[in-house]
């Protein structure tokens, strides 16, 4: 409480009844009629219905969100009644990595040889995002088969990417691990990545290379699948490291060029949730003494968590409540792969570090995401902190698949007024979040929304809600056993 009071003199100064719910369905309602919203309880969702709502997002993103592995919004384009486009790509690569890691958990769960295949594709599609362009390891944002161009609108809709030179057509002969003997299909893609795309691609690998493990297959054919594909991540990781390590820890694509203010990985958060990986999979790419390199480097990194307990940035990270609040699921997103990566003995330093410079500030937030990082990385598991994420995806299978604006937006009988900035810092607007199917429909993930953000009356025409934000937090808590 006290640091709460300091931070908020601090942001002063600096800124002067419930009815039965509908059952979850795919189909949104007729326009206009998202009223039954306001009155929707999310403790009616039963098990039966949130599972029955999870089914249909991991079939609607098998369908209309994947090509060749890749991650991409859905749209509906001129009034089409099913998705027929995709959107910019912006955050594919980042995307895409979460998509893989809910493909791990899912076939960590389930064990299942279909399960597996869609973890291999989600894989591929990482592999395609880290290689297509010909330089091993130099990244890009999104790639689309050049011969079939016409679901994203090219070159028309990339034409301002086209005209900073950031868009390149691939080389047709880049081998495909996969597939051996093959290459991987030419892709136009585009580059100028920064910090936020490999928070995610760094966190998939880390679930694959942590469930994935080729003694949980269910059979031979199976585990001779994993094996390869753990040596394909493996160079993976060598890649990428050795590309930011070649280029002196900045982003640089294959040409050597980026032009974003987010594109240095320092000695902080994210490059240490690289390295912590790196020495895992170091053991199949490299020699002892590479290990032992790595080893060191991860552990000059981590000194400074275990002298200080805190990075230089973090003091400031309460601010992020006030804007920019997608941060928040970036640095749950690093520490969780962090966590994951850390030797058991340093997993306590993670999570003394998750609650008291993340979760405290976004506890309340009715964020699954946020909660269920928490509740994983946290010794002994706080069930209230489990039972709150649940809830939080019961509520988000209460709303419509596509993107129709809150009814709070609409102002149906009721008012709502957002906490001022001030107030969102210091805590006391808690008592104003919105339950996650009261607020702004957003194209890829809930979770790093403003929770108090109801949108505006415009809804985010022809985009489909991605489901990735329902099928990511309930499959990791299946596997770590949160949810039966």
């Amino acid at each position: 409480m006290t640091n709460r009071i300091a931070l908020t003199l601090l942001s002063l100064a600096l800124l002067a009844g419930c009815q039965t719910a509908k059952p979850p369905g795919d189909l949104p309602p007729p326009e206009g009629d998202l009223a039954y919203l306001l009155t929707a309880n999310p403790a009616a969702v039963t098990p039966a219905q949130l599972i029955a709502s999870v089914a249909a997002a991991d079939a609607r993103v098998l369908s209309d969100n994947l090509v060749e592995g890749i991650y991409w919004q859905a749209i509906r384009y001129d009034n089409a009644t099913a998705p027929n486009g995709y959107g910019s790509g912006g955050d594919s690569l980042l995307f895409s990595g979460m998509y893989l890691a809910s493909r791990a958990y899912r076939y960590g769960v389930t064990k299942d040889s279909d399960d597996l295949d869609q973890a291999l594709e989600a894989l591929r599609g990482i592999y395609i995002l880290t290689h297509v362009s010909g330089a091993p390891g130099a990244l890009m944002r999104c790639a689309f088969p050049t011969a079939t161009p016409e679901p994203w609108h090219y070159p028309g809709a990339w034409q301002s990417r086209i005209d900073k030179g950031f868009v390149y057509d691939s080389p047709t002969d880049v081998a495909d691990p996969f597939n051996p003997g093959q290459s991987l299909p030419q892709m136009t893609f585009y580059t100028r990545v920064t910090r936020d795309q490999i928070t995610g691609l760094v966190y998939g690998l880390s679930v694959f290379w942590n469930v994935m493990d080729p003694a949980i297959a269910a059979n031979a054919s199976d585990r001779a699948k994993l094996e390869q594909a753990r040596q394909i991540l493996a160079q993976t990781v060598e890649d990428v490291y050795r590309k930011l390590r070649a280029d002196d820890w900045s982003i640089r694509d294959q040409t050597g060029r980026n032009d974003t203010n987010s594109d240095s990985v320092g000695e902080d958060l994210l490059r240490l949730s690289l390295l912590g990986l790196y020495r895992h999979t170091a053991t199949l790419t490299g020699d002892a003494a590479r290990v032992e390199r790595i080893q060191d480097k991860y552990e000059d990194i981590l000194y400074i968590l275990r002298t200080l307990g805190v990075f230089p940035s973090d003091p400031f990270n309460a601010f992020s409540n006030a804007q920019q609040y997608y941060a928040w699921n970036l640095r749950f997103t690093r520490a969780s792969a962090l966590w994951m990566n850390a030797d058991v003995s340093d997993r306590p330093l993670i999570s003394d570090y998750i609650r008291r410079w993340m979760f405290k500030w976004v506890s309340g937030h009715k964020n699954a995401w946020f909660s269920l990082v928490y509740a994983v990385t946290t010794s002994p598991t706080d069930q209230d902190i489990v039972d709150d994420a649940v809830l939080s995806l019961r509520s988000w299978a209460l709303r419509p698949a596509t993107g129709w604006p809150s009814p709070l937006a609409m102002g149906w009988g009721r008012d709502y007024s957002p906490p001022s900035a001030v107030e969102r810092i210091s805590g006391v607007g808690n008592d104003r979040v919105l339950w996650p199917h009261l607020r702004k429909p957003t194209t890829y993930w809930t979770w790093q929304k403003d929770p108090w953000d109801a949108g505006t009356t415009y809804p985010i025409a022809g985009f489909d809600g991605v489901g990735l934000d329902l099928i990511l937090p309930y499959w990791m808590a299946r596997y770590y056993g949160l949810i039966q």
